[in-house]
């Protein structure tokens, strides 16, 4: 039991600036997540002028 919680703690999950990354794969990542985060931030405003313009005619 106590092996097993042993060698779960070791699996150490890849960073994005990991050594053993190229500098093109680091920045293919940022952009990435840049993107990802600037859809988001898109939907969640839309999502809140949505509910803005629905709760302004609801009066």
């Amino acid at each position: 039991m106590i092996a097993v919680a042993h060698n779960k703690m070791r699996q150490i999950p890849v960073r994005p600036g990991a050594p053993g990354q190229s500098p093109a794969r680091k920045k293919a990542l940022n952009q990435s997540s840049q993107t990802k985060k600037q859809a988001l931030t898109k939907d969640l405003c839309s999502d809140i002028t949505g509910a803005e313009n629905t709760l302004s005619g609801s009066q």
